[in-house]
């Protein structure tokens, strides 16, 4: 019998939710470093040689602060990829089967019910 839901859909899914996990650490870590590159930069008394390592910095810091903000926008968390698989599987005739199911279900356990209470 095969899966409703692919155990490959679980696997990506937490695959995705670490990597939206390390892109908001990145994030953090890069925004630290533009932050502490931009004052160091204006210093009057550095070298030639350490305001090249700062620029340096400074450009790596910019770009894996756009690429992991923007992994944080379009990576969703796991509650939501959750949740968007979830409803990839609710159509109306699932409603209606199950809204079936749960009434006749229902009227079983009634049933049960007043029988063992007779």
């Amino acid at each position: 019998m095969e899966p409703i839901i692919s155990p490959w859909v679980i696997y990506w899914i937490n695959v995705l939710s670490n990597l939206n996990s390390l892109a908001q650490i990145l994030c953090c870590i890069s925004f630290v470093l533009v932050a502490l590159c931009i004052p160091e930069y204006f210093c009057i008394d550095i070298g030639d040689d350490i305001r090249y390592k700062i620029i340096r910095v400074f450009k790596v810091s910019i770009i894996v602060l756009v690429i992991s903000a923007l992994c944080c926008i379009f990576i969703p968390t796991k509650n939501d990829m959750i949740a968007m698989l979830v409803l990839s599987y609710i159509t109306p005739d699932n409603v209606n089967l199950v809204q079936d199911n749960m009434v006749e279900f229902v009227k079983r356990i009634i049933d049960i019910i007043q029988s063992n209470s007779n």
